[in-house]
């Protein structure tokens, strides 16, 4: 037998022997971990469709607004986006350029922005209404990318080589913004909590006063409330039932010809008034549930006592009988018990 074949070393060098057995160590280690990791592999499931949505010709690109449930799908042969609505699955359709190759939302601002490479433009549709406008862009865009923090929206023109980049905020009319008043701790113990909004007009050289202010919780797409106001600077509004734990209010102000718009809008639904609005302010805050006690027994009858004379002590159960934490720091007493 040849001992130079197993790889052992002929000397004494006990150093040799150390390294030698380390690297046989590793390896048997690494070939454990090797087995581990196979038989811990999962087995490989394939995921099965359970709803199948109708949609346009040659379906290319896909946005979802997580805030709306809201789904675009960009349809370049039937030059359409199909909007579907993420809680029944129905759908609208939204014509756009053509050639659709690309789809971005703004969950901020709730607008859709499809990159149409033939018609080298741009298609900005309102999330609220599916009203559409057009951008011009360079030849073949082909992507679009948005950044909902500067609301600027980039798009990748192959054609021309360069990049369109789209500043949302100068599509804004009327730069009108809401501030909504916090509230403490950002907590409520009442399902129907009440905001005060303060808008305030930017417009330059000439900033017409605010006539609407219109709020609602979690989501821009039940109907807007009406804030009210008794001197035009602050407004408040008060929610409708709401369960505890987080939310969100949203609320946006304008002026005279908002309302016009919307009440248009309201007589033709299906029209394509879009009224421009200042931008959307959100503010999260959490419902908690209000604390209640019970006393037992209540009232406490101690009889006749004479002065100066100590009564008999009586037990009191004081039971916490809500959801929230209760702390009691003090028991005050009335009366001839008055401390």
């Amino acid at each position: 037998m040849s001992i130079r074949k197993l790889g052992f070393p002929l000397n004494n060098d006990s150093a040799s022997v150390q390294r030698l057995s380390r690297r046989m160590l590793r390896a048997v280690a690494l070939f454990i971990l090797f087995v581990l990791l196979i038989l811990r592999a999962p087995t490989a499931r394939a995921d099965t469709a359970t709803t199948t949505i109708g949609v346009g010709s040659t379906p290319y690109a896909v946005a979802v607004n997580s805030v709306t449930n809201k789904i675009y799908v960009a349809n370049i042969l039937s030059a359409n986006v199909t909007v579907i609505d993420g809680a029944t699955n129905a759908t609208q359709t939204v014509s756009v350029g053509t050639i659709p190759r690309a789809v971005a939302v703004n969950p901020v601002t709730n607008k859709i922005y499809v990159a149409n490479s033939s018609s080298a433009n741009v298609t900005v549709i309102d999330g609220a209404t599916n009203a559409t406008s057009t951008v011009s862009a360079g030849a073949s865009s082909w992507g679009v990318a948005v950044n909902p923090v500067t609301n600027k929206i980039f798009i990748t023109n192959y054609g021309s080589a360069n990049v369109t980049v789209i500043d949302e905020q100068r599509t804004q009319a009327i730069p009108i913004f809401v501030g909504i008043t916090p509230l403490a701790n950002n907590l409520v113990m009442t399902s129907t909590p009440t905001f005060t909004f303060v808008p305030k007009n930017y417009s330059s050289p000439f900033a017409p006063p605010v006539q609407i202010v219109y709020y609602q919780v979690d989501t821009w797409q039940n109907a807007w409330s009406a804030a009210s106001s008794t001197d035009g600077t602050t407004w408040t509004g008060t929610t409708g039932a709401l369960g505890t734990g987080v939310h969100v209010v949203y609320a946006w102000a304008g002026d005279g010809a908002e309302a016009t718009s919307i009440n248009a809008a309201k007589r033709a639904p299906r029209s394509s008034s879009s009224p421009i609005i200042g931008q959307i302010a959100a503010y999260v805050f959490e419902v908690v549930p209000s604390a209640s006690v019970s006393l037992s027994p209540s009232p406490l009858n101690f009889g006749n006592q004479a002065i100066n004379t100590t009564s008999s002590p009586q037990a009191v159960t004081l039971t916490n009988t809500g959801a929230a934490s209760l702390t009691i720091n003090h028991i005050a007493t009335t009366a001839d018990f008055s401390q």
